[in-house]
């Protein structure tokens, strides 16, 4: 029975679905125009950043930018500026069912990243959490797409299929993590004290009430 279920369909529908989902918790209400178009340009360097290093499978810039604005701006704006940048550098790599999932993994990732430090964190333990944090995401990123590899390409799935998958990956998906950890700490100490200036001066003023006599 499962050799006739449409594999390849249903990882679409699927991802589709939880890209969608995705987009719709990640409305970032807390973020202001000029915030937002910051976010934006970022991503767009981000998804460009991966054009340069397209020779060197999985080695690009691309997370570590992804992890530090996700820790600036927020989770939803992780997520926003993650499935942005997969879909801008597809663009220039070339467009394919894979966009969708690289989006979904990778907005996943820069809302992640939310979690991880404020702008009250303390630089060394921030960069020390942003560092174990993209290297771990370098192998969650891999997993997820190989994930959708065995679901779309090889039906029926089943679990041996799945475990050799992510055997093969070994390779990339650690070169992935390890370029990870060198881009974070060379682009980190330099964007984040930037980018939090950038994001308190562009806050909304606080208005306050003189107290009541």
């Amino acid at each position: 029975m499962s050799e006739k279920l449409p594999w390849g369909l249903l990882a679409l529908v699927l991802g589709w679905g939880l890209l969608l989902l995705g987009w719709r918790l990640s409305r970032p209400q807390d973020l202001n125009a000029r915030q937002m178009a910051l976010v934006s340009v970022l991503a767009t360097v981000a998804g460009i950043s991966r054009v340069p290093f397209a020779a060197i499978p999985s080695l690009q810039p691309t997370t570590a930018l992804i992890v530090i604005i996700g820790s600036v701006f927020g989770s939803r704006a992780g997520f926003l500026a993650g499935s942005g940048a997969a879909l801008i550098s597809n663009f220039f790599l070339g467009q394919g069912p894979w966009t969708l999932w690289q989006m979904l993994f990778w907005g996943l990732i820069g809302a992640g990243a939310g979690l991880l430090a404020g702008p009250s964190a303390a630089p060394t333990a921030t960069l020390r959490r942003l560092t174990v944090y993209a290297f771990l995401a370098g192998y969650a990123f891999g997993w997820g797409m190989n994930f959708w590899s065995w679901l779309a390409f090889f039906p029926p799935p089943r679990l041996l299929s799945l475990i050799l998958l992510q055997t093969a990956s070994l390779g990339l998906d650690s070169l992935h993590a390890v370029g990870n950890v060198f881009f974070i700490r060379l682009l980190a100490p330099s964007l984040l004290p930037v980018l939090r200036r950038y994001q308190a001066k562009s806050a909304p003023a606080q208005l306050s009430l003189p107290p009541q006599s």
